[in-house]
């Protein structure tokens, strides 16, 4: 899901926050992913926020031959910065 996002954010054309350099868009989609990735939407917190039901949407690949088009060094390269980020 990381990766398509990336992905369709980089080749989108005129996108209206994220454009310029590849390498800080990714930046700035990963620091948003981390920023959500340990949020559990259980029900204390829905009851907190006000949210009184959810609709769950499964993610799907997007990228055809994700694999073949990435690498295998940049999904190891993603690997290890999404372990090694500390947000702060």
């Amino acid at each position: 899901m990381l990766f398509d996002c990336i992905e369709r954010v980089i080749s989108r054309k005129g996108h209206e926050t994220l454009y310029g350099d590849p390498k800080l868009i990714a930046s700035v989609i990963i620091r948003c992913f981390h920023q959500y990735k340990e949020m559990q939407f259980n029900k204390q917190f829905l009851d907190s926020k006000g949210i009184a039901d959810v609709i769950n949407i499964p993610f799907i690949q997007e990228i055809e031959d994700f694999e073949a088009k990435v690498g295998p060094e940049m999904i190891e390269e993603l690997d290890s910065i999404l372990k090694e980020y500390k947000p702060g």
